[in-house]
């Protein structure tokens, strides 16, 4: 009788994507195709952080830092006006019901930018 439950794969058998970068987080080419209701949000981290949260577009992010640029990469690169390089990266979605997107339009940290704000 076969399982109910296929078996665990274990991580070094599970192939990576065309779009995961050698650290292994996202490249923004990834998300494009989402990229009006996905942004990135950047947030000043650590113990000695501001906790200053920024958002990037996810197009704004490819014009700056290029597609195969990876989440993490933008992460490392990233430094938060109080000084502080630990910044922690994340992907958010845009979570309004389908009827208020189509009358708000895309969520505006869709289309922000680090020169905003």
């Amino acid at each position: 009788m076969p399982e109910a439950v296929p078996p665990c794969r274990r991580r070094d058998q599970v192939q990576p994507s065309r779009w995961q970068g050698a650290d292994g987080t996202l490249a923004l080419a990834g998300l494009e195709a989402n990229a009006d209701h996905l942004w990135l949000s950047f947030c000043c981290a650590g113990y000695s952080g501001c906790e200053k949260i920024l958002h990037l577009g996810i197009r704004p992010g490819i014009v700056r830092f290029g597609a195969m640029a990876t989440i993490g990469s933008i992460a490392q690169r990233t430094r938060c006006i109080c000084d502080n390089r630990r910044i922690q990266a994340q992907v958010c979605p845009d979570v309004r019901a389908a009827d208020t997107i189509k009358r708000e339009g895309p969520h505006p940290s869709t289309r922000g930018d680090f020169g905003q704000g």
